[in-house]
């Protein structure tokens, strides 16, 4: 390929070499400057294809309750504020961070999201690959103001590219439904600090502290 000759003699080495040489030909085999030529033309290629499209409103919308029956096996505990008989969480910090949930004052209804209802936020991952991610909650409060949330255990490199992904999704979800989205991201060890579910307090309240670690970041 014309275009992978020009890179590998011209640019790979940071200075025109002859791809004849045999020192060039084992540095060229090596899985090394194979990524690294993959990696080059990926993102330039990427960058050429992908076309930028204002947001639309595909759907008017779909309440959780519209999702089907699913078993479960994971813990669970039942709750009032939600429109499931059984909040299904994925693990031990999903089941506290619902019951937080549950008592606080200012959250009139929440929901842990089933794989069932099938609600995904598309997102390019550290490879600029095109992926889905499925948040974990949504809530509702007082006020009306609709989150999206993710509850945090643990972190990868990916993490940015999701978080910025769902900001934007809640902005564009505010602009096209005239209803406030907000994104918030709830990392299991700064929740763990403030025992709040052995203390309720107000969803504005953690809210807010947690924005304030997101920022930090």
């Amino acid at each position: 390929m014309p275009k992978v000759r020009e890179f590998l003699r011209d640019r790979a080495f940071g200075e025109t070499v002859n791809l004849a040489d045999k020192t060039i030909i084992r540095a060229i085999a090596t899985s090394v400057a194979q990524y690294l030529t993959v990696k080059t033309f990926a993102s330039v290629l990427r960058a050429l294809v992908v076309e930028e499209l204002s947001p639309t409103l595909e759907h008017p919308g779909r309440a959780p309750s519209e999702t089907e029956p699913f078993p479960f096996s994971r813990p669970t505990f039942e709750a009032s504020k939600t429109v499931f008989n059984l909040v299904a969480a994925d693990n031990v910090f999903d089941r506290e961070f619902a019951q937080f949930l549950q008592k606080a004052t200012d959250v009139a209804s929440f929901a842990k999201l089933p794989k069932r209802f099938g609600f995904t936020i598309e997102y390019t991952d550290s490879a600029t690959n095109l992926r889905y991610y499925e948040p974990d909650f949504v809530t509702v409060d007082r006020d009306g103001v609709h989150y999206v949330i993710e509850t945090k255990g643990q972190e990868n490199i990916d993490v940015v590219h999701k978080d910025r992904a769902a900001a934007i999704w809640c902005e564009n979800a505010t602009l096209l439904t005239e209803t406030t989205w907000t994104y918030v991201e709830i990392p299991q060890v700064e929740f763990g600090k403030l025992d709040a579910t052995v203390l309720p307090m107000p969803w504005s309240s953690l809210d807010l502290f947690v924005k304030s670690v997101h920022e930090r970041r």
